[in-house]
This record gives structure tokens, sequence and C-alpha cells, in this order.
């Protein structure tokens, strides 16, 4: 939430929401893959920035519940949040490149 409200970054900028120049997809991929996070993948019907804070609000609703935090306190880590595969990717546009010269 902190990266879309300050920077304008997304997870996932291959659908219908540009972000900056953050990649964000390991967070998200990491999320998805061991929080159980299947509400990132509504991303790919998100249309504008508004419906894309609400889905940022829902996923920190649930983050945020104190049973969801529960069931993950005595979890041993798992993976590198930095290094995470799976189906969010970040893509860079030519364009932004271009403006870079």
């Amino acid at each position: 939430m902190y990266k879309w409200f300050n920077d304008g970054d997304v997870y996932d900028n291959r659908y219908f929401m540009s972000g900056w120049r953050n990649d964000l997809s390991s967070y998200a991929n990491w999320l998805f893959e061991y929080a159980n996070l299947t509400e990132l993948g509504e991303i790919e019907t998100v249309k504008d920035d508004e419906e894309y804070s609400n889905l940022l609000f829902k996923i920190a609703k649930k983050c945020l519940n104190e049973d969801y935090l529960k069931q993950y306190e005595e979890e041993p880590r798992k993976g590198s949040i930095y290094e995470a595969t799976g189906p969010f990717e970040f893509s860079e546009y030519e364009e932004d490149e271009e403006d870079d010269d």
C-alpha cells in the first residue's frame, strides 16, 4: 500500500495499471504463494486508480485480521521475498527506457 500511495508503484503492470520504476512483483509472488493472498490475482481486472486502491485496502484488511495473522505466527520462514517467482511480473516499457537517454 505504501508504495502505491507514496510512489505510484504497482506489483504487476502488464494489465491496465502502469507503475513507476520499482519492481514489486517478487513481493506479490511471495505473498501469493506463502500468505495465501489469492486476491492479488484481481489486478488483472483493475482498470483505474480507485479500483486498485480498493484492491489494496481489501488485501490490507485481510492481512491485518487477527485470526489471519495468528495462523501464520508460528510458521517457519519460507523462501525469500526478494527472489520469489510466480504469476506476477513487472514489465519495463520501451518508452520509459528512451526517456532515460
